[in-house]
Formats: C-alpha cells, structure tokens, sequence
C-alpha cells in the first residue's frame, strides 16, 4: 500500500481543479501517512534525495501539517469508532455506546459518565425514571460506540 501512496498522491495533485475529489484524496493519503509513519519513514530511507519521488514526498509531508482529519464527535476518534468495542484506551467519557450483542428490541443508547480502568468497568446512563436517569455498571468489552 506505501507503493501506492506517491501515486495516489499525485492523482489528488492533477485533479486539484476538482476541488472536493482531491480534498477526499489528500485526506485518504494524510491518514495513511499518520497510520503508518514507519513505512513512510522506510519510502524515505530508500529514495535518494533530489530522486523522482523526493519532491512528492516532501509535498506530501507538507500537506500532513495542514490537513485537519475529521474527528469524530462522539468517539473523539479519527477514523470514526462507530461498531467497535469499547477498550481501555479507547474509552470516551459522554460518549453514546450500545451493547455489543443488543436484542433487536433494546435500541437505547447508554452514554458513558465514568471508567473504572482498576475494574474495567463504565458506569453509564440510559432511559429515564421519576428520579431522572437510570444507571448501571457493565464490563467495558461489552460496549461499541453508537456515532452514527
């Protein structure tokens, strides 16, 4: 796939005057870039500078510094978490999560409001009761993020 990355870069450079393509494509690229940075450290040590691709390299490079991923609302998390368990270091405190295997009547969605990381254990919200929200503790690895 880092074979690939130069040229894919390039394609987005001779399509700039299709503004929202290019943008998509440079974006698909940064990510790359973020995602695999020893690859990319590896396309560097075997180019010799001033070599066909050092230029593309370099202009690559500098659109990382000014391309700003999307981040995701909810999960806090670029690409989206949306459908992955919940893990320790993935933890998001408010945001909205269901169980991992739901029954196809249980659509609520729990948000988070705390993380146990000595018991693995969050502490979320759902529905509502006549003293406000009802409240309960599960094992984090039995929750995926609900973004969408």
């Amino acid at each position: 796939a880092s074979e690939q990355l130069l040229e894919i870069f390039t394609v987005a450079e001779n399509h700039e005057h299709m503004e929202r393509f290019s943008e998509s494509v440079y974006e698909v690229c940064v990510k790359f870039v973020r995602e695999n940075i020893e690859s990319v450290f590896k396309m560097f040590d075997s180019e010799e500078a001033g070599g066909a691709n050092s230029l593309v390299l370099h202009r690559l490079m500098a659109k990382c510094t000014r391309i700003e991923l999307l981040v995701c609302e909810n999960c806090k998390h670029s690409p989206c978490l949306n459908g992955k368990v919940l893990t320790q270091e993935n933890c998001v405190i408010k945001a909205k999560m269901t169980f991992v295997n739901k029954d196809d009547d249980d659509d609520l969605t729990r948000v988070a409001f705390y993380y146990s990381a000595s018991s693995s254990k969050v502490m979320y919200s759902y529905g509502e009761s006549e003293h406000g929200p009802k409240v309960k503790m599960e094992n984090i690895s039995k929750f995926v993020f609900k973004c969408e």
